[in-house]
């Protein structure tokens, strides 16, 4: 990475310019067993996702000062990455490890984001307020390079922001914003090729699958005192063309069994109303905590027709209302010797989805860190998924099709 700074003679007026490029690899593979209740019979299949990352990144902001309460600011930010991802699946068949081609390709993703944005802030006496535009364009390139399909998607929007403050005292004030968000889709999910879950639960993602957009309107409350601050807020957010997971039937059959495909696909609009609160607190000098708890209400608004394999029209309804929280605790101490010790615990709690449920997840991470070579480095030390219970565990329920019950961990310690 490597920074660039430019001061004019105004105190605060500035130009900078960053940019970053990073290679990351990964390598996952996982062993899927099924067992038939009915007859004991277990068939063993191992999958292998290889996949390479490198991503670019390069943005310049511009920082003018007017008068003594007053800022313009603009500027560029480019964000290019490009995934490649080398899958298979394998059987496991009278002691051989056979390839199933069925299940195997190499699929690369390519994405290219140009945003420019410029926003204008001012106080005046006890209130404050900021406006905004942000203009993105983006440019995605999907391959199959085994079966040599090519997909392209292209699409820009305007993202408009508002942020208004009233300050009551230094340590007490009330905001309201409104501002409009992106959700992209990631790459698996516009990949049509088929992974496996089980032998009967396949997953297939969307090439046609568009982003979702968000209208977000927050009230929030500041209050500090000596060693704590809490930060409340009510909001509200509508999302148009969410993307949502529906299980249907392939037409293909295993043992007996009906092989279902989860696929995502654009089709609701969701609402959330909630609260969040967060506190920080600073007992000590050396000691932090952080705690946020998040309460909302979901309301999901669609339906999906599909053609089955039996060329019948499928229709479902996927309109559900459920209320869920999460709840997030951090701690960072600071050690002798200049070494940080962090601790931090996450709790998804139980929520009910419109084709089933989806049980708790709770994950803890421990992380020991030393800043070196006069801070321009780092060493860490990092234990992720302390109690080796970040697992998915979903139900799914389809009247007169389907009742299934998954499990799934990331990357689960050995």
């Amino acid at each position: 990475s490597t920074n660039f700074t430019q001061k004019f003679k105004k105190d605060g007026h500035k130009l900078t310019v960053d940019f970053s490029a990073s290679t990351n690899r990964d390598n996952d593979d996982a062993t899927i067993s099924d067992t038939r209740f009915d007859t004991g019979v277990a068939t063993i299949d191992r999958t292998l996702n290889n996949q390479k990352q490198t991503r670019s990144l390069l943005q310049a902001d511009y920082v003018l000062p007017i008068g003594k309460k007053s800022q313009f600011e603009a500027g560029y930010r480019g964000d290019f990455t490009d995934l490649t991802t080398d899958y298979r699946v394998d059987h496991f068949s009278n002691n051989v490890w056979m390839n199933d081609p069925n299940f195997t390709n190499i699929f690369e993703y390519k994405e290219q984001i140009n945003a420019l944005y410029a926003q204008f802030g001012s106080k005046i006496s006890k209130f404050s307020y900021m406006v905004g535009m942000r203009f993105e364009d983006s440019n995605i390139g999907i391959d199959f390079l085994r079966t040599e399909q090519f997909n392209t998607k292209k699409y820009h929007n305007f993202f408009p922001s508002v942020f208004l403050s009233y300050e009551f005292a230094q340590d007490n004030s009330i905001s309201l914003s409104y501002s409009k968000r992106i959700n992209r889709p990631r790459g698996r999910f516009l990949n049509p090729f088929n992974g496996l879950s089980s032998n009967i639960n396949v997953f297939e993602g969307n090439p046609d699958l568009n982003p979702s957009y968000t209208n977000s309107f927050d009230l929030g409350y500041l209050k500090r005192w000596d060693k704590l601050t809490l930060n409340t807020s009510a909001y509200f957010n509508k999302t148009d063309d969410s993307f949502q997971f529906i299980k249907k039937a392939t037409g293909n059959v295993i043992d007996g069994n009906p092989v279902y495909a989860n696929t995502p696909v654009n089709l609701a609009t969701e609402y959330r109303f909630g609260f969040e609160f967060t506190l920080n607190y600073t007992p000590y000098k050396w000691w932090k905590l952080n705690g946020n708890f998040n309460f909302f209400r979901n309301e999901l608004d669609g339906s999906y027709t599909y053609i089955d394999q039996n060329n019948t029209e499928v229709f479902t309804d996927l309109s559900n209302t459920a209320y869920s929280w999460f709840t997030r605790v951090s701690s960072k101490v600071s050690l002798p010797y200049g070494i940080d010790w962090q601790t931090n615990a996450t709790y998804n709690a139980p929520q009910n989805t419109s084709q089933g449920r989806s049980e708790g997840i709770l994950s803890a991470n421990l992380a020991l860190s030393k800043d070196i070579l006069k801070d321009k480095a780092t060493i860490a030390l990092n234990v992720n998924d302390v109690f080796n219970s970040r697992k998915r565990i979903t139900d799914t329920s389809i009247p007169l099709l389907l009742n299934s019950h998954s499990e799934m961990q990331w990357r689960e310690r050995q």
